[in-house]
């Protein structure tokens, strides 16, 4: 606990930096032109990863463009109005999602969003359970 006795130090710990040098921050632009990496850039110089990203920021640095469809590997379908005509007519002979959506060859999920949107009434499925009222909120007899 001597830690606690002893007068605190204005200086940092040792193996902290606190400025980057102009030929640091040179050699970080090359290496970060050359491949890209801000984790590559930062190894070169000696920083931190997260001081790296902020001066490949001040720099106009930004990261690959990469979108949600593209990460998750699938682009995202887009159905015509025709194809949801079809739907909704197997939906109205069927009057179940998952048989429609089977017949015409559309995802499930997809297929019951369409009908929550149109406001349709869906069973829930087999299994889930309905979604009950709590005990003080229903209505007691009297005898």
């Amino acid at each position: 606990m001597s830690h606690l006795t002893e007068e605190p130090t204005s200086q940092r710990p040792a193996g902290t930096r606190q400025r980057i040098t102009e030929t640091e921050r040179q050699r970080f632009a090359e290496v970060l032109d050359r491949t890209n990496k801000v984790k590559d850039a930062a190894i070169a110089i000696g920083i931190s990863l997260p001081t790296a990203y902020q001066l490949a920021r001040a720099y106009g640095w930004e990261p690959p463009n990469t979108s949600k469809s593209e990460t998750r590997g699938k682009n995202k379908t887009k159905y015509t109005q025709e194809q949801k005509d079809t739907f909704f007519k197997a939906f109205a002979r069927l009057q179940n999602v998952s048989a429609a959506a089977r017949e015409v060859g559309f995802p499930q999920i997809t297929c019951s969003q369409w009908v929550k949107k149109a406001g349709l009434n869906v069973a829930p499925k087999r299994g889930q359970k309905t979604r009950r009222v709590p005990q003080t909120a229903r209505r007691r007899k009297r005898s």
